[in-house]
């Protein structure tokens, strides 16, 4: 099964990107982990138009069988080897990709949190959409790494 990070924008920080790709390479060729973005919307301050417009585009990306996964700040909580369980029973479930979408400025459409199977907090605390790409990734290779047995989650 194949687990992929959808966010919205690019990443600015050229540091944070690097730190994406370095566990992004550390979880291959096992795990099949892909990062995805759609543009974000600019040049509009309503937020109802920039919800509804990055939306359509973060929709377009789905398919039947994907389940989607929304990093949301009221979402759950979990401890690493909570997460990590949670993955693999998500693994032997998913009939299609299992898709992690993080949202721009304004979070994402109201159609995105009902397609959400589950919406999951990084923290109670806010962090910018850059960091949060990244922090997801290394939660995500604490994940793998914890199911594997490997000494990197101590």
């Amino acid at each position: 099964m194949k687990v992929t990070v959808l966010s919205v924008g690019k990443i600015r920080d050229p540091f944070l990107e690097r730190m994406i790709a370095a566990y992004m390479s550390r979880m291959s060729p096992n795990h099949k982990v892909a990062w995805e973005s759609v543009p974000e919307v600019r040049g509009e301050t309503r937020k109802d138009v920039v919800l509804e417009r990055e939306g359509q585009l973060l929709e377009k990306f789905f398919r039947d069988r994907d389940r989607c996964v929304l990093l949301d700040e009221n979402g759950e909580h979990f401890k690493s080897t909570e997460f990590a369980s949670w993955i693999q029973n998500e693994i032997g479930t998913c009939p299609g990709r299992l898709v992690f979408v993080i949202g721009g400025p304004f979070g994402v459409s109201a159609g995105l949190h009902e397609r959400a199977a589950k919406k999951l907090a990084l923290s109670r605390m806010t962090f910018p959409h850059d960091l949060c790409v990244l922090l997801l990734m290394e939660q995500l290779y604490r994940a793998f790494s914890i199911l594997a047995g490997t000494a990197y989650h101590h």
